[in-house]
């Protein structure tokens, strides 16, 4: 088989494929093709269609407003004389946990903030992981 190098000869091929493709029988496409193509496009469009449902239900969110606000009024409305039972002794669970000392955490609160959000973290992780889990 020889090179080919001249425009020529690219030139004579060119020519070839177009002679060749003219002369091709024209297909056809049934009269009912397209009406069979939207058929098969609306199926997969309801096929993979999925509903929007939020990682946390409204009633949820609610939730979690209610408590939040209950907390916010309790502890505006407690005075720092009235002794608070449950509330003391909640105090002494988390003082009484010790922590591991790391010499790059110098204030406790930066180490319990990051090791609170590794954990909130791990669990939305979990969450979101089981939800697209279940739709495979």
């Amino acid at each position: 088989m020889k090179k080919l190098n001249h425009s020529e000869d690219w030139n004579s091929i060119d020519k070839l494929i177009e002679n060749q493709v003219r002369h091709m029988d024209k297909i056809q496409p049934s009269a009912d093709f397209s009406t069979k193509v939207m058929d098969k496009i609306a199926l997969a469009q309801h096929a993979t269609a999925t509903v929007y449902q939020p990682l946390i239900s409204k009633k949820v969110w609610f939730l979690l407003f209610v408590l939040s606000s209950a907390l916010v009024l309790f502890s505006l409305n407690t005075q720092s004389s009235e002794k608070v039972t449950w509330l003391a002794a909640a105090n002494d669970f988390f003082s009484s946990i010790a922590l591991p000392d790391f010499s790059f955490f110098h204030n406790k609160v930066v180490f319990n903030s990051i090791a609170i959000g590794c954990v909130m973290l791990l669990f939305q992780i979990f969450i979101i992981s089981k939800k697209y889990q279940s739709k495979v």
